[in-house]
C-alpha cells in the first residue's frame, strides 16, 4: 500500500471519533514530508474524502497540493473546502488552516477578483475564531477583501464584535485600519473614528506606516463627524507619534486649521494646492467630503443663533452661490436628520425647530437596553483583565515591582470588591457623562437659545442613565420580593442603609462649611440620624471685630488656651484619645439655628441618611437655608414594612424634643455639685451635661448649643415626602405635648403619592424617567403589608377618604416641589390645592424639563436646576424660620 493510500485509509478510519482526531493529527504531521514527494497525490485523490466529515485530513492534503503555484481550479477547491469544513477539526491545525486561507487570499488578489474570496474568508474567520472577543490572523485579510470588493456591509458584520484578545500588534493595526476605511465607506464616521483612534494611539517605538496613514484619515473623519480639529494628538498617543506625525501630515493639519477658521475659500485653496498629495494618498475624495461638511457645519452654527433666516441670508453667510443652492443643502440636512426646520416657499424663509424626538419609543428603549448590556459586559471583562494582568508574573517583572493585590491592613475599604450593581451604576454613570462628548452635535441643536440656568433636561445622557437606573432598580426590587415573602416575620432592628449603597463618612470637623456626625438614637432599632451643622453656627450672637469664628471670649486680653473637648465635654486629660471634631465651648453663648428634619428618598427600599447623594444634598440645604439638618436614617422595607418608617419619623421628632428638654435641665443643674470627703460628686459633666452610668452624655452637645427646636421644618424627598407629611400630621395632633418643638413648615419634594383613580400625569407619564409607575408599584408592594395593599392607603394617597388625622386647615405651611416629567406630579399638586382651599400657605414650585429626583439624584445633583431648587426652597423656608425683625419676604 502506497503512502497516499495509507494516509487516506487512516483519515477515513480516524475521523469518525473525536477521541481519534488527536492521533490522526499526529499521524498527518509526520506524513507531510513524504506526501510532498509522492507523485500519486493528485487533486482527484481528494474525491475520496468528504470535506465536512474528514476536514482535518482534507486540510493537510489540500495544503500539500497548493504548496506551490495555485491555479484557479485550486482556488475554487479551497473556497469550497473553507465553506464546508468542520470548525472543531480545523482548529486542531489552526496555523495550517490560516496559512491555506492566506494563500487563497493572495491568489484571489492576483486574479483581481476580491469578491470571490469575501464569503469564504468570512466563513473562515468564524470557524477559526474560538471566541468572538479574539482577533484572528484572518480578520485583516477578510476586511481587506471586503474593502477591495466594496462589500462594506459584509466587512462591518465582523466589526461589531468587541475585540479583547490580540496576539500580534500588526494584525490589530491592520484590523483597525481596514475597519476604519470600511466604516468610512458606510458613512459610519463615529465607528471609524473609534477604530482609527486605536491605531493612532497604539504603542510604537518607530514611525509606523499604518498608523501614519490612519492619522491622515483620522484628521479628515474628525472634521466630517465632529466639525472641529485639534492639532494636539490624544494624550494616550506615544511620544513617537506626537513628535513625528505632524511632520509627515502637514497638508492634512493645514486642512484642519483652515476648517476651524470656517472660511470655505481658504479651505478650497488648501485643497487645490495639495491635491496631488491627497490623490497620492487616495484621500482626495475624503478631503472633498470634509470641505462639503464645512457648509453643513456653518449652517448648524446658524441654527444655534437664529430662529428664522431667509435662504439668501444663509447663502451669504455660508458662502454658497445662491439661495437655490442653500435650499438644496438645507433640504438635504433635514432629510438626513441633522437639523429640524421648515421652509416657506412663498417668502423663502427658513424656521429652525427643536428636535421632536422624545426618546420614549419602544425601539429607542431596546437600543438603549442593548447598549447598557454591552456596557455591563465590557465592564466585567475589563475588571477580569485588570485582575489577570495584576497577577501576571511577566507584567510584574517588567514594571519592576510587585503590585500588592490585597491590603488587609487597618483600612478594609481598600480590598477590591466583587462586581456589584452599585459599582456598575457608578461606572455607567461615568461612561454616560463621557458620552456627552459624542453628543455635541445633537445637544447643540436642542440647547440653542437657552442660557446656562435653563439647560434642557432630560438630556440624552440623562435619558440613557434613566433606562439603566430603572433596570437596576427593577432588578433590586424583584430580588427583594423573591427573598422577602410577605409572611416572613419582621426584623424589628432592621436596616437603614444597604451594603451596596455609596456612602459618605461623617466628619465632625468643618469641611466645605459643614460638620457632620452620626447618632444612633434607638438601641432597639437601626434608626439613626446624621447631623449637618453649618459653620455659620459659630458666628457670634453679636457683631465683633475679632475673627468671625473665634471661640475665645473677647473680654480677656491674653486668654489661656482652652483644652480641646470631645463631643461629650471631656478634656484630653480625661480621655485616652482626643476628639478631633468640633465641640461647643461652655464659656460662650452660641448662635441658635432652626432645625430641619430631612427624610431621604429611595422608594422605601434604598437610600440612607449617610448615602453620598443625600450627604451632598443635606450639606447644600444646611448652607443655603442656614439650618441644622437632621437626616433621618429610617428603617427600610421589606425588612420593616409600613408603618416602621413613619414611626421612625415621629420617634426622631420626639427625640428632638427630649434633647431640648435635657439641655434645659443641664442648665439648671450645671452648678449643683457637692463634695464628700474632699471628692466632688457630679450629677453633670464639665459642660453641664447629664451623663449616664458609663459617663457618656445623654445630651447631644451640638444640638444643645446651637439648635432652636421651636423653629422646626420637615423636608421629605420622594417617599420621604410621605413620611414628612405623616410626621407633620402627628405633630399637629400632639400640639403642646411636643414643646418646645414646633413644626413651622414642611417641604414636600416630588412626594411619592399614588391612588386607585389615576390622574392625567399618571396616564401620560407612566413610563417616565427613573421612577416610572411599574417600578414604583413594585416598591409599594414591598412597603405595604399584603393585607393592607391598596393605592388609596393613607400612606399612599394624602386625599384618601379613609385617611385619619387632624383637618387640613391645621396643617403647617407646605411647599410642594414637582417636576414636569414626573408621573406623580398631578397628585402632589392636587394635595397642595386642597391645602390652599382651607387657607394653608401651600405654593407649588414646578420645574420645567425636570425629572423625578432632579435635585437629589446622584447624577443630577450638580446641575443648575438642582442648585436653583435648593435656593428656591431657602427663599420660602426663611419666611417661617427667620427671627422676629429679620423675616425674609418675597
Amino acid at each position: 500500500m502506497s503512502t497516499v493510500e495509507a494516509v487516506i485509509t487512516s483519515i477515513q478510519g480516524l475521523s469518525a471519533s473525536s477521541s481519534d482526531l488527536y492521533a490522526l493529527h499526529d499521524l498527518l504531521k509526520g506524513a507531510v514530508d513524504s506526501l510532498r514527494t509522492d507523485s500519486e497525490l493528485q487533486l482527484s485523490t481528494l474525491d475520496q474524502l468528504d470535506p465536512s466529515t474528514h476536514s482535518l485530513g482534507y486540510l493537510y492534503l489540500l495544503d500539500v497540493l497548493t504548496y506551490g503555484p495555485v491555479s484557479k481550479e485550486k482556488v475554487l477547491l479551497i473556497a469550497r473546502f473553507i465553506n464546508a469544513c468542520d470548525a472543531v477539526q480545523i482548529r486542531l491545525a489552526s496555523e495550517k488552516f490560516v496559512s491555506l486561507c492566506k494563500r487563497f487570499k493572495d491568489k484571489v488578489l492576483e486574479l483581481r477578483d476580491p469578491l470571490l474570496g469575501v464569503a469564504p474568508l468570512l466563513a473562515a474567520v468564524r470557524k477559526v475564531q474560538v471566541s468572538t472577543k479574539r482577533l484572528t490572523a484572518l480578520h485583516p485579510d477578510c476586511l481587506q477583501l471586503c474593502l477591495l470588493a466594496k462589500c462594506y456591509k459584509a466587512g462591518f458584520s465582523i466589526l461589531s464584535d468587541d475585540i479583547l484578545e490580540v496576539d500580534q500588534p500588526r494584525e490589530f493595526y491592520l484590523y483597525c485600519y481596514y475597519g476604519g476605511m470600511i466604516c468610512i465607506g458606510l458613512k459610519r464616521f463615529q465607528k471609524a473614528l473609534e477604530l482609527l483612534y486605536n491605531v493612532v494611539t497604539a504603542p510604537m517605538h518607530i514611525v509606523n506606516a499604518i498608523a501614519l496613514e490612519a492619522y491622515k484619515k483620522y484628521i479628515l473623519v474628525t472634521l466630517i463627524h465632529s466639525g472641529q480639529f485639534s492639532i494636539s494628538l490624544p494624550k494616550c498617543a506615544s511620544t513617537t507619534a506626537k513628535s513625528s506625525f505632524k511632520t509627515w501630515c502637514t497638508p492634512y493639519i493645514e486642512v484642519g486649521m483652515r476648517y476651524n477658521d470656517g472660511k470655505i475659500s481658504e479651505l478650497e485653496a488648501v485643497l487645490v494646492a495639495n491635491s496631488s498629495d491627497f490623490e497620492k494618498d487616495n484621500n482626495l475624495g475624503l478631503v472633498k467630503q470634509a470641505v462639503a461638511s464645512l457648509y453643513k457645519r456653518n449652517i448648524l452654527r446658524l441654527t444655534q443663533k437664529y430662529l428664522t433666516l431667509s435662504l439668501q441670508d444663509i447663502a451669504n453667510m455660508v458662502q454658497l452661490a445662491n439661495a437655490k443652492e442653500a435650499e438644496m443643502r438645507v433640504l438635504q440636512m433635514i432629510q438626513d436628520g441633522q437639523i429640524h426646520a421648515l421652509i416657506n416657499q412663498k417668502d423663502g424663509m427658513v424656521r429652525f425647530l427643536e428636535d421632536p424626538e422624545q426618546y420614549k419609543t419602544s425601539e429607542m428603549i431596546e437600543i438603549m437596553d442593548s447598549v447598557i448590556q454591552r456596557t455591563i459586559g465590557l465592564s466585567k471583562n475589563l475588571i477580569a483583565m485588570d485582575e489577570s494582568l495584576s497577577c501576571d508574573p511577566l507584567y510584574l517583572g517588567k514594571v519592576g515591582r510587585e503590585r500588592q493585590r490585597y491590603d488587609f491592613g487597618e483600612d478594609f475599604d481598600t480590598v477590591p470588591q466583587k462586581f456589584s450593581i452599585h459599582r456598575t451604576r457608578n461606572w455607567a454613570s461615568s461612561i454616560l457623562n463621557l458620552s456627552n462628548k459624542f453628543d455635541l452635535s445633537l445637544r447643540s441643536i436642542s440647547t440653542r437659545r437657552r442660557d446656562l440656568r435653563s439647560i434642557p433636561m432630560p438630556s440624552v445622557a440623562v435619558k440613557l442613565y434613566s433606562v439603566f437606573f430603572k433596570l437596576l432598580l427593577k432588578h433590586r426590587l424583584q430580588s427583594l420580593i423573591s427573598i422577602s415573602p410577605d409572611h416572613a416575620p419582621p426584623d424589628s432592628f432592621g436596616v437603614s442603609t444597604r451594603s451596596d449603597e455609596s456612602v459618605a463618612a461623617a466628619n465632625p470637623s468643618f469641611t466645605d462649611g459643614v460638620a457632620t456626625k452620626d447618632i444612633h438614637i434607638d438601641p432597639m432599632t437601626s434608626l439613626t440620624v446624621r447631623i449637618f451643622l453649618p459653620e455659620s453656627a459659630l458666628s457670634p450672637t453679636e457683631p465683633r471685630s475679632d475673627r468671625r469664628h473665634s471661640l475665645t471670649p473677647l473680654n480677656h486680653s491674653s486668654p489661656a488656651p482652652e483644652p480641646r473637648r470631645n463631643s461629650y465635654g471631656s478634656t484630653n486629660s480625661e480621655n485616652l484619645e482626643s476628639y478631633g471634631g468640633y465641640a461647643p465651648s461652655p464659656k460662650r453663648s452660641s448662635r441658635k439655628l432652626p432645625v430641619m428634619l430631612q427624610f431621604h428618598g429611595g422608594g422605601w427600599v434604598s437610600g440612607g441618611s449617610d448615602s453620598a447623594a443625600n450627604d451632598f444634598f443635606c450639606r447644600r440645604i444646611a448652607k443655603v437655608c442656614d439650618v441644622i439638618v437632621l437626616a433621618v436614617g429610617y428603617r427600610l422595607a421589606p425588612e420593616n414594612r409600613y408603618p416602621a418608617a413613619f414611626e421612625d419619623g415621629v420617634k426622631v421628632l420626639h427625640w428632638l424634643g427630649k434633647q431640648a428638654n435635657l439641655a434645659d435641665c443641664c442648665k439648671s443643674l450645671g452648678n449643683n455639685n457637692r463634695r464628700v470627703n474632699g471628692v466632688e460628686l457630679k450629677k453633670v459633666n464639665v459642660q453641664g451635661h447629664i451623663v449616664d452610668a458609663f459617663g457618656a452624655s445623654m445630651v447631644e452637645p451640638w444640638l444643645a448649643a446651637h439648635a432652636d427646636p421651636s423653629r422646626c421644618v420637615l423636608l421629605g424627598v420622594s417617599c420621604g415626602g410621605n413620611i414628612a407629611d405623616y410626621v407633620a400630621r402627628k405633630a399637629v395632633e400632639a400640639g403642646k405635648l411636643l414643646d418646645p418643638v414646633k413644626v413651622v413648615a414642611q417641604v414636600l419634594m416630588y412626594p411619592f403619592f399614588i391612588g386607585n383613580n389615576p390622574t392625567q400625569s399618571e396616564i401620560k407619564l407612566a413610563n417616565s424617567y427613573f421612577y416610572d409607575k411599574p417600578v414604583s408599584v413594585l416598591a409599594w408592594k414591598l412597603f405595604l403589608p399584603e393585607k393592607e395593599f391598596d393605592f388609596d392607603h393613607p400612606a399612599a394617597n394624602p386625599l384618601a377618604h379613609n385617611r385619619s388625622g387632624p383637618p387640613l386647615k391645621l396643617m403647617p405651611p407646605t411647599l410642594t416641589v414637582v417636576a414636569e416629567h414626573d408621573w406623580m406630579r398631578d397628585r402632589a399638586i392636587a394635595y397642595a390645592e386642597e391645602l390652599r382651599k382651607v387657607n394653608v400657605d401651600s405654593p407649588v414650585l414646578e420645574y420645567k424639563d425636570a425629572v423625578h429626583e432632579f435635585a437629589t439624584l446622584d447624577m443630577l445633583l450638580k446641575t443648575p436646576q438642582a442648585q436653583a431648587c435648593a435656593e428656591d426652597i431657602a427663599i420660602w423656608v426663611k419666611k417661617y424660620i427667620s427671627l422676629r425683625g429679620h423675616e425674609f419676604s418675597y
